[in-house]
Order: structure tokens, then C-alpha cells, then sequence
């Protein structure tokens, strides 16, 4: 088993359902959870999302298994340098990483500086 196997499996049993009432209920072919569970194949993500809503997860559980998912598909390095850069974007846009950033580089300038939320498309980079 790989350790998206072991998690699913293990959200799997806390949920109460067998492998073939699960299948029912979410309508994924119940041999696409056991190879899902023995890590035969990446199981294909809308599998994934239709069985959330019966395995019970709480907010954390679900993080952990799509950050375990994505590692799973794309590497723990590309994983890694993934989160670094999203890191930096967030970083960049917000208002006070900006303002320190601001206010240590600022010599002798006096000049307002402009307001983060005055900047065009400052809503569209909010959601990073």
C-alpha cells in the first residue's frame, strides 16, 4: 500500500462502510476503491471527491489527503518547490509583508505609498 492507500483505507474503516456499501453510495466501481486502497494506479481525482462526502472527514483529514494526492501525482519535490512558490506569491500580495517590506527599504521618502487594495486587479490576486 502506498500512503494515500493507508489513509484512504483508514478513512474507509472510520466511516463505518464496507468497501461495497461506499461503492454504492458514491457510485465509484467498488474495484476503483480496492485498487485506490492497494495503490495499484493514482485513483483519478472526481473518485476521490464523489467518496468524500461518505467517509466523515473533518477539515484537516481532507488537507491531508489532497496535499497526500497531489504529492502522490506530482512528486515530493515539484510538491515541495509547488508550495515555496505559492508561499512567495502570497507573501508578494499581502498588504503587510508589503508595508515591512515598505517600511525597511524606505530611505528618507515621506511619500504615501499606495494602498494595496487601490491597485487594479487586487481582488484577483487575493485568492493566492
Amino acid at each position: 500500500m502506498s500512503i494515500l492507500g493507508d489513509k484512504l483505507n483508514q478513512y474507509i474503516e472510520e466511516s463505518g462502510y464496507s468497501v461495497n456499501k461506499l461503492a454504492t453510495l458514491s457510485g465509484v466501481n467498488r474495484t476503483s476503491i480496492v485498487r485506490m486502497i492497494n495503490a495499484n494506479r493514482l485513483p483519478e481525482q472526481h473518485n476521490i471527491e464523489k467518496l468524500l462526502p461518505y467517509l466523515k472527514l473533518t477539515n484537516d483529514q481532507k488537507e491531508s489527503l489532497w496535499r497526500t494526492y497531489e504529492i502522490m501525482s506530482s512528486g515530493e519535490y515539484l510538491y515541495g518547490r509547488r508550495q515555496f512558490m505559492l508561499k512567495m506569491m502570497r507573501d508578494i500580495y499581502d498588504p503587510n509583508f508589503i508595508s515591512k517590506a515598505a517600511a525597511k527599504n524606505r530611505l528618507d521618502d515621506e511619500k504615501p505609498h499606495t494602498p494595496l487594495s487601490s491597485i487594479k486587479n487586487y481582488n484577483i490576486l487575493q485568492h493566492f
